[in-house]
């Protein structure tokens, strides 16, 4: 079923737009509004229907609503479908009854493949929210239609009123959705049957009704079915079904619903009903789901993976399985959102680390993938903050090169943070940074050197911190500046003694705040406060230069300012 909704849907609402088109552009343009809603009619003209919607769309007049709404009673069914598209095209469109009706006219079978499903899939795009109620006769319309003997008119009748949030789903209803959760010809039919099913149940949820008996009953003897695809369906229904008990078969089949070629969200709510049951999880259900470690299923691997890392039972080999399977799914490859949270669930496993999950993360610091290389190092920097493990020389070669501009959210502000506390880790590498072709990697390294007080290479510091104090469009970075060149001590005056008349204004002034905090620093709590009328840098914070930002600047989410003098 892989692509199976995005596939089925786009089939659905372009169908009709496949037909051949007979005649040129500029003929339709000059016709009247009364002959392009004629050429809507089923007729022999291959393609002139689709060719009028579109004309009637492109023009998109409201003096032609009164004309389109009319046609809302045409005994030609086709006709009152593309009527009621091209009604709600127009902005603040509110659909009367006689717009549903003329819907539910094309949810019959007849001989016009794909108009049902348009008709459907228009219902649904009137009503995103289903905030307003249907109106009472559609409603009782559509009830009547569930008994009906056109099995195509009562699926979609079924399918409609899970739109219909203010009304208790009935029996039929259900049952009739559960009977089209088996394979068959039509692509769509058990996607939406799906989607129908998942909104009728929320309603029951939130009105606290429970699912009918004997809709338990049908839904447990189709797990016997010999259909693959109904009993998979079947048994991600009765996941939703809060009263119910899995037993271990149900439970066998649910971990099939870990695939990625299931139906949308149909993974997750099977990941989510083994998880609550990991506290006391079967035997032959976890045994299943540690084979699941070795699939050829990127998902079904990772989805398994964490589920059993949060289960007690799991034994020392699953564990060292379930721990590759979680790295391995911080590459790239995985997603970043799927990346991240397999990196959260590393922590399921024990806080701090369990040597094995260390090892394997250190191994990943030699990927050749940038993601896995940098959330194995974010890890590894959460381990350390925990223990008395030592930093090894790759972790920090590693933050380093999270400092770069890249795609990462927080990478950057995490490393800085890590060699920033850590004043003696990684200098190698932060000065090997100041030759990066990098803008963002050259200054933070810069300024973590700057700002711990090693400078070695103090040219290169100068070369790359006081530009920074200029007034350029990048916030914060002047503040950084001018506390890490403070940080430098005397051997940085003869550098920002030229900037004392420069022309730039912030440049000026932010050389002659640090050239009094070094040669003049503040002693008592008198000059403190003499200094605090100075604002030269910013009004967020008062000299002295030296008083300024210490770990992460402000503008990365976290603010941590000395509170004492040196």
């Amino acid at each position: 079923m892989r692509h199976l909704f995005f596939t089925g849907l786009l089939a659905g609402v372009g169908l009709c737009f496949a037909q051949a088109q007979t005649f040129p552009e500029a003929d339709i343009q000059t016709l009247s509004i009364d002959d392009l809603i004629e050429d809507l009619r089923a007729d022999s003209t291959p393609g002139n229907a689709e060719r009028a919607l579109q004309e009637i769309l492109r023009r998109g007049r409201v003096a032609n609503l009164p004309a389109l709404e009319d046609t809302l009673l045409s005994p030609d069914s086709q006709q009152r479908l593309l009527a009621a598209e091209a009604l709600l095209s127009h902005p603040g469109y509110v659909p009367s009854p006689a717009w549903f009706e003329a819907l539910i006219a094309n949810f019959a079978s007849d001989d016009i493949r794909g108009n049902a499903t348009r008709a459907y899939l228009l219902l649904r795009r009137s009503r995103p929210y289903a905030v307003s109620p249907l109106p009472p006769q559609i409603v009782a319309r559509l009830h009547r239609a569930l008994d009906s003997e056109d099995r195509q008119l009562g699926f979609h009748a079924a399918l409609a009123l899970s739109w219909a949030s203010d009304t208790p789903p009935l029996p039929q209803q259900f049952e009739i959705l559960v009977r089209h959760f088996g394979s068959d010809s039509v692509e769509l039919n058990a996607t939406f049957a799906w989607e129908a099913y998942r909104r009728a149940m929320e309603t029951l949820r939130w009105r606290g009704d429970s699912l009918p008996p004997q809709i338990v009953s049908l839904l447990e003897h189709d797990l016997l079915s010999d259909d693959t695809q109904r009993r998979h369906l079947t048994a991600a229904a009765l996941l939703m079904v809060i009263e119910h008990e899995p037993d271990t078969r149900h439970l066998m089949e649910v971990v099939d619903l870990l695939r990625s070629d299931s139906l949308p969200d149909i993974p997750h709510a099977a990941r989510w009903a083994l998880w609550r049951t990991r506290d006391s999880m079967d035997p032959a259900v976890q045994r299943a789901l540690e084979r699941v470690l070795s699939s050829d299923d990127d998902q079904q691997r990772y989805l398994a993976a964490t589920i059993l890392c949060a289960t007690p039972s799991l034994g020392a080999e699953g564990r060292y399985r379930v721990a590759d399977v979680l790295i391995e799914s911080l590459r790239s490859e995985s997603g970043v959102q799927r990346a991240w949270n397999a990196r959260n669930h590393l922590w399921d496993l024990g806080y701090p680390l369990p040597p094995y999950a260390v090892q394997g993360l250190e191994r990943a610091l030699d990927s050749d993938d940038h993601l896995q290389r940098q959330l194995a190092a974010l890890t590894l920097v959460n381990h350390v903050d925990h223990t008395e493990a030592t930093p090894s020389d790759r972790l920090c070669e590693v933050l380093v090169e999270g400092l770069r501009d890249d795609d990462l959210v927080f990478n950057a502000h995490d490393s800085l943070d890590f060699l920033l506390r850590n004043r003696d880790l990684g200098t190698g590498a932060l000065e090997a940074a100041l030759d990066s072709n990098d803008t963002q990697q050259r200054f933070l390294a810069a300024y973590i050197l700057g700002a711990t007080g090693r400078g070695e290479r103090l040219d290169d510091l100068a070369e790359i911190l006081i530009p920074n104090l200029r007034e350029d469009d990048v916030m914060g970075n002047a503040l950084m500046a001018c506390y890490a060149l403070c940080h430098l001590g005397e051997a940085i005056v003869p550098h920002l003694t030229p900037h004392m008349e420069a022309t730039d204004p912030q440049l000026q002034a932010g050389a002659l705040l640090v050239l009094r905090d070094i040669l003049e620093p503040p002693r008592t709590l008198s000059d403190l406060e003499e200094r605090r009328q100075y604002h030269a840098i910013t009004q967020d914070f008062a000299d002295p230069a030296w008083q300024r930002i210490i770990h992460v600047p402000w503008f990365w989410q976290e603010t941590r300012v000395a509170q004492a003098m040196e």
